[in-house]
């Protein structure tokens, strides 16, 4: 026999946490009716009249063959691992894996004066991130500070499982892994604040412990995966330098690294009391249209990063052969009509001039043309 879909499924919850009498007779309720054998199609065969009993009969037989209870709000309101419990379509979860997870890391004691070199990009994977600090001498290389000793070697995958970190030891063997898993915790947190070409993909609920306990005073959302790997050779001018100490890259998303990770963490810094007044969430886009529309659609964007030419001498562009792509007007028809009735407050000059001189400017552009870097905020601070 044909299972029901998720579609069919959420049809039934609906009638069933309504008490429908009556719902109309679509494509759905027809196979759901057929299915169960419940309900009557009116003479008009619009609508299909529901009892009690046959209400009940579907919560029973929805909970019998699939394992989900209709009655509860959270019925498809949770992550695959938590619906495996239950039923055996874990793939019909609303949250997906995803979506509570951050890829982040931090640049500590970045300097323009050192000779930007480019680094091999690799993620780490962290299940877990605590604040547990390191006592480590640091050696300065390329435009960032990383440890020296052990640390300073380690570019693989790191893997830190922390699941039985607060178990009592009670062997000798146990008690090596405990202190194996401390170290790998410790590991981790050298790696996400000193190691500038590492990246950790890091559960949210730790990134935001992360915050309060680092005193993390800026969030900055970078657009692209190979702009973020290669964050600490950006040109920025003296004054975001100065607070990259406090500062935390998060990736904004796309391909296995969803957006839903990165649009929950703003979501809940935004409505945390503490976090939202001490982080501010700056944007890194590409300079076109397109960005300018993801910087005022990330949630509490208070400003953006972008080239100083573009503030002072927008026209420079014209002499910028091979950097502007002035025909990437129609992929950008959509943000611009966006950009149109968006409230972009002080970030209407720069749509302006970008409009103006058909400006689109990609990051990988601005970093290997090493373009001067400064910060541009959405609302003027008033005086």
């Amino acid at each position: 026999m044909a299972e029901l879909t998720k579609a069919q499924i959420n049809a039934i919850a609906s009638a069933y946490k309504k008490q429908s009498q009556k719902v109309k007779n679509s494509v759905n309720w027809q196979k759901i009716s057929d299915h169960y054998d419940v309900g009557e199609v009116d003479g008009s065969k619009k609508w299909l009249y529901l009892t009690a009993k046959d209400r009940d009969i579907l919560q029973e037989m929805v909970q019998l063959d699939y394992g989900l209870d209709v009655r509860l709000e959270d019925c498809f309101n949770v992550d695959r691992h938590q619906l495996s419990k239950r039923s055996h379509k874990e793939k019909w979860a609303n949250i997906r894996p995803e979506a509570s997870y951050v890829l982040v890391k931090q640049l500590k004691g970045y300097s323009k004066a050192d000779p930007l070199i480019a680094p091999t990009a690799a993620h780490a994977t962290a299940k877990l991130v605590t604040t547990s600090s390191t006592q480590s001498s640091t050696t300065s290389t390329n435009n960032f500070t990383t440890p020296s000793g052990p640390l300073s070697g380690l570019n693989a995958v790191t893997e830190v499982d922390t699941s039985q970190s607060t178990a009592k030891p009670v062997t000798k063997a146990s008690d090596e892994q405990t202190q194996q898993r401390q170290t790998n915790k410790q590991q981790a947190l050298a790696l996400l604040c000193y190691e500038a070409d590492v990246a950790l993909r890091v559960p949210i609920a730790k990134v935001l412990a992360y915050c309060q306990q680092a005193n993390i005073t800026q969030v900055i959302v970078v657009e692209n995966l190979d702009s973020f790997d290669c964050i600490a050779q950006m040109n920025f001018d003296d004054a975001i330098a100065a607070t990259l100490n406090n500062s935390l890259f998060v990736y904004r998303g796309g391909g296995v690294n969803s957006p839903a990770g990165c649009k929950a963490l703003l979501q809940r810094i935004n409505n945390c009391e503490v976090l939202s007044k001490q982080i501010k969430v700056t944007a890194l886009t590409d300079l076109d249209a397109a960005g300018i529309q993801i910087a005022t659609l990330l949630k509490g964007c208070q400003g953006m990063i972008v080239p100083q030419w573009v503030l002072t001498s927008p026209e420079d562009i014209l002499s910028m052969v091979q950097v502007n792509d002035i025909n990437d007007d129609h992929k950008q028809a959509r943000a611009n009509k966006y950009l149109q009735h968006a409230m972009l407050h002080n970030w209407q000059g720069l749509v302006n001039a970008m409009q103006q001189y058909r400006i689109s400017v990609k990051q990988q552009h601005i970093l290997t043309h090493a373009m001067c870097l400064t910060y541009l905020p959405r609302k003027k601070q008033s005086s």
